[in-house]
Protein backbone atom coordinates (compact mmCIF):
# COMPACT_ATOMS: atom_id res chain seq x y z
CA UNK A 1 0.00 0.00 0.00
CA UNK A 2 1.35 3.41 -0.97
CA UNK A 3 0.54 6.39 1.21
CA UNK A 4 -0.98 9.20 -0.81
CA UNK A 5 1.67 11.77 -1.63
CA UNK A 6 4.54 9.46 -0.56
CA UNK A 7 6.63 6.92 -2.41
CA UNK A 8 7.16 4.94 0.79
CA UNK A 9 5.05 1.85 1.57
CA UNK A 10 3.03 1.96 4.80
CA UNK A 11 5.40 -0.44 6.60
CA UNK A 12 8.44 1.64 5.64
CA UNK A 13 6.68 4.77 6.82
CA UNK A 14 6.04 3.18 10.22
CA UNK A 15 9.58 1.84 10.43
CA UNK A 16 11.02 5.30 9.72
CA UNK A 17 9.62 6.26 13.13
CA UNK A 18 11.65 3.61 14.98
CA UNK A 19 14.63 5.79 15.95
CA UNK A 20 12.56 8.68 17.33
CA UNK A 21 10.43 6.17 19.25
CA UNK A 22 13.49 4.45 20.72
CA UNK A 23 15.05 7.80 21.61
CA UNK A 24 11.82 8.94 23.26
CA UNK A 25 11.59 5.70 25.28
CA UNK A 26 15.22 6.05 26.36
CA UNK A 27 14.59 9.61 27.51
CA UNK A 28 12.05 8.18 29.95
CA UNK A 29 13.84 4.95 30.82
CA UNK A 30 17.51 5.73 30.20
CA UNK A 31 20.20 6.51 32.69
CA UNK A 32 19.29 10.19 33.01
CA UNK A 33 15.83 9.20 34.18
CA UNK A 34 17.41 7.71 37.30
CA UNK A 35 18.36 9.61 40.45
CA UNK A 36 21.89 8.16 40.39
CA UNK A 37 22.34 8.88 36.69
CA UNK A 38 21.35 12.52 37.16
CA UNK A 39 23.51 12.91 40.28
CA UNK A 40 26.61 11.83 38.35
CA UNK A 41 25.57 13.41 35.00
CA UNK A 42 25.64 10.05 33.29
CA UNK A 43 24.47 10.10 29.70
CA UNK A 44 23.56 6.84 27.98
CA UNK A 45 26.95 7.01 26.22
CA UNK A 46 28.87 7.42 29.52
CA UNK A 47 26.81 4.58 30.99
CA UNK A 48 27.78 2.39 28.02
CA UNK A 49 31.45 3.05 28.85
CA UNK A 50 30.93 2.32 32.55
CA UNK A 51 28.91 -0.80 31.71
CA UNK A 52 31.63 -2.12 29.41
CA UNK A 53 34.34 -1.53 32.00
CA UNK A 54 32.16 -3.22 34.63
CA UNK A 55 31.69 -6.21 32.32
CA UNK A 56 35.44 -6.72 31.80
CA UNK A 57 36.47 -5.66 35.36
CA UNK A 58 39.48 -4.00 33.76
CA UNK A 59 40.23 -3.23 30.14
CA UNK A 60 42.89 -1.50 28.05
CA UNK A 61 41.77 1.85 26.71
CA UNK A 62 42.36 0.69 23.13
CA UNK A 63 40.23 -2.43 23.70
CA UNK A 64 37.50 -0.32 25.28
CA UNK A 65 37.39 1.99 22.26
CA UNK A 66 37.26 -1.02 19.93
CA UNK A 67 34.58 -2.76 22.01
CA UNK A 68 32.37 0.33 21.88
CA UNK A 69 33.27 1.06 18.24
CA UNK A 70 34.44 4.54 19.22
CA UNK A 71 37.42 6.54 17.99
CA UNK A 72 40.12 6.45 20.68
CA UNK A 73 39.97 10.19 21.41
CA UNK A 74 36.22 9.94 22.08
CA UNK A 75 36.70 6.89 24.35
CA UNK A 76 39.52 8.70 26.16
CA UNK A 77 37.33 11.77 26.71
CA UNK A 78 34.48 9.63 28.11
CA UNK A 79 36.90 7.79 30.42
CA UNK A 80 38.41 11.09 31.58
CA UNK A 81 34.92 12.37 32.46
CA UNK A 82 34.15 9.20 34.43
CA UNK A 83 37.53 9.36 36.20
CA UNK A 84 36.79 13.00 37.13
CA UNK A 85 33.45 11.85 38.62
CA UNK A 86 35.25 9.17 40.64
CA UNK A 87 33.58 6.29 38.80
CA UNK A 88 36.59 4.86 36.96
CA UNK A 89 40.28 4.51 37.76
CA UNK A 90 43.04 4.67 35.21
CA UNK A 91 46.55 3.22 35.50
CA UNK A 92 49.49 2.24 33.33
CA UNK A 93 49.54 -1.31 32.03
CA UNK A 94 52.39 -3.10 33.86
CA UNK A 95 53.03 -5.20 30.73
CA UNK A 96 53.10 -2.23 28.35
CA UNK A 97 53.75 1.21 29.84
CA UNK A 98 52.33 2.86 26.69
CA UNK A 99 48.92 1.29 27.35
CA UNK A 100 46.34 2.47 29.84
CA UNK A 101 44.20 0.14 31.94
CA UNK A 102 40.73 1.28 33.04
CA UNK A 103 38.80 -0.29 35.93
CA UNK A 104 35.72 0.69 37.91
CA UNK A 105 36.24 2.39 41.26
CA UNK A 106 34.30 1.27 44.33
CA UNK A 107 32.02 4.28 43.82
CA UNK A 108 31.65 3.37 40.13
CA UNK A 109 30.45 -0.11 41.12
CA UNK A 110 27.92 1.38 43.55
CA UNK A 111 26.63 3.92 41.03
CA UNK A 112 26.40 1.30 38.28
CA UNK A 113 24.38 -1.01 40.55
CA UNK A 114 22.11 1.86 41.64
CA UNK A 115 21.43 2.96 38.06
CA UNK A 116 20.68 -0.64 37.07
CA UNK A 117 18.23 -1.04 39.98
CA UNK A 118 16.53 2.29 39.34
CA UNK A 119 16.27 1.65 35.58
CA UNK A 120 14.86 -1.84 36.16
CA UNK A 121 12.27 -0.39 38.55
CA UNK A 122 11.23 2.26 36.04
CA UNK A 123 10.98 -0.31 33.24
CA UNK A 124 9.02 -2.71 35.45
CA UNK A 125 6.60 0.11 36.29
CA UNK A 126 6.01 0.83 32.61
CA UNK A 127 5.75 -2.82 31.54
CA UNK A 128 3.22 -3.49 34.31
CA UNK A 129 0.89 -1.08 32.50
CA UNK A 130 1.12 -3.05 29.25
CA UNK A 131 -0.70 -6.23 28.36
CA UNK A 132 1.36 -9.44 28.44
CA UNK A 133 0.88 -9.68 24.66
CA UNK A 134 2.20 -6.16 24.09
CA UNK A 135 5.17 -6.84 26.38
CA UNK A 136 5.98 -10.06 24.54
CA UNK A 137 5.67 -8.31 21.16
CA UNK A 138 8.04 -5.58 22.37
CA UNK A 139 10.64 -8.08 23.60
CA UNK A 140 10.35 -10.19 20.43
CA UNK A 141 10.69 -7.11 18.22
CA UNK A 142 13.70 -5.76 20.11
CA UNK A 143 15.42 -9.16 20.05
CA UNK A 144 14.84 -9.36 16.28
CA UNK A 145 16.16 -5.83 15.82
CA UNK A 146 19.34 -6.58 17.80
CA UNK A 147 19.85 -9.88 15.95
CA UNK A 148 19.61 -8.05 12.63
CA UNK A 149 21.98 -5.32 13.81
CA UNK A 150 24.59 -7.88 14.87
CA UNK A 151 24.21 -10.35 12.01
CA UNK A 152 26.74 -10.29 9.21
CA UNK A 153 25.54 -8.33 6.23
CA UNK A 154 24.86 -10.40 3.13
CA UNK A 155 25.58 -8.18 0.12
CA UNK A 156 25.43 -10.98 -2.43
Amino acid sequence: MIIKGHDMPDTSQRLSRVMPLIQHALSHLGVLSTESGRRFSLSNARMAVLSTVMHYKQIRMSDLAESLDLPRPLATRAVNELVDRGLLERSSDPDDRRSVIVRPSAQGCEVFDAVQRESAGALDNVLSRMTPEATEALVTGLEALLAAIHSPRDDT
